[in-house]
């Protein structure tokens, strides 16, 4: 008895669904310690000063607390989608092992999808804070106190000392006492990795000329981001609730299959397609949580 080309449909997509699964479970990055992810479950996520501001309750009075709180970071969800084309008659003649290789690569993409995102996040500029200003920043108040968190910089020994000093820092609202910020790990690009592994991992370091015992060493834990393309890095407090880089999933990467005789790509081209379909977004949390340096 012959096999119906929708029987032999359905059986492809197990096929090519398994396959996908399988690399997406082999090939998963976890995220890294700055991050963390929360559960979407609409189009946009409002999240409350209030609650970003969760591990720090008695950070500010109750009247900065309300003027503040009415503020709101709206995060929009993303689609995110990748396809493979697999033409019929190869489904029909039984010839689907040579798109093997296509699902595989698709599910080891959708596997760091999450991680991919943080390092476009890392390695974009101009991302906004609830209050609409730029989220990296010289001047923003809150209350009386002052949250800087930027410079152009380059990472030396002297420049990380001065950030992780300006952390530090950082006041409660009332402008007296400490937010209790103390940084504890940096990100950098692959070309600065080296850097850092002088500056957080080597037992002495050339100082002036000569050969010093190195003062920062253990300081850091080091973190590398393999999408940082330029010269930047972050400096970051990770040991709070609340983290310095959010992972909002609405959705995680599911295959889907578009692949009935009477669909348009089979009717247009003779051809299935197949979907992975994600959605969610990434974005920084709290100023205070991240200082960033981005050399000219």
């Amino acid at each position: 008895m012959s096999v119906s080309v929708d029987s032999k449909m359905r059986a492809a997509f197990i096929g090519f669904k398994a396959v996908f699964v399988g690399a997406m479970s082999a090939g998963k990055r976890a995220l890294p310690s700055y991050a963390r992810d929360v559960t979407s479950d609409s189009d946009t996520e409002r999240y409350p000063f209030s609650i970003l501001m969760a591990a720090f309750k008695r950070w500010m009075g109750s009247f900065e607390h309300e003027k503040l709180d009415a503020r709101t970071l709206d995060i929009t969800n993303e689609d995110f989608k990748m396809c493979v084309d697999v033409n019929r008659n190869a489904i029909k003649d039984d010839k689907v092992g040579m798109f093997k290789l296509s699902f595989e690569q698709m599910g080891e993409s959708c596997a760091n999808l999450w991680v991919e995102l943080i390092g476009k996040l890392l390695n974009s500029t101009g991302a906004k804070w609830l209050d609409g200003a730029d989220f990296f920043g010289t001047t923003r108040k809150i209350g009386k106190s002052t949250i800087s968190n930027k410079s152009t910089n380059a990472l030396t020994q002297a420049n990380f000392l001065t950030a992780r000093t300006t952390m530090m820092a950082y006041k409660k609202a009332s402008g007296s006492g400490s937010l209790l910020v103390v940084p504890d790990t940096i990100v950098v690009g692959p070309s600065l990795e080296a850097t850092a592994r002088e500056l957080f991992e080597g037992d002495t370091i050339v100082e002036n000329g000569a050969t010093v015992a190195n003062k920062t060493r253990g300081m850091c834990k080091i973190e590398v981001c393999l999408e940082i393309t330029d010269n930047r890095w972050y400096l970051m407090d990770t040991k709070k609730p609340v983290k310095p880089v959010i992972v909002q999933k609405n959705q995680e990467p599911t295959l889907v299959a578009v692949d009935k005789e009477d669909s348009a790509p089979a009717v247009e081209r003779n051809e299935n397609e197949y979907h992975a379909h994600a959605r969610g977004s990434v974005f920084f949390s709290c100023p205070w949580l991240v200082f960033g340096s981005f050399p000219v």
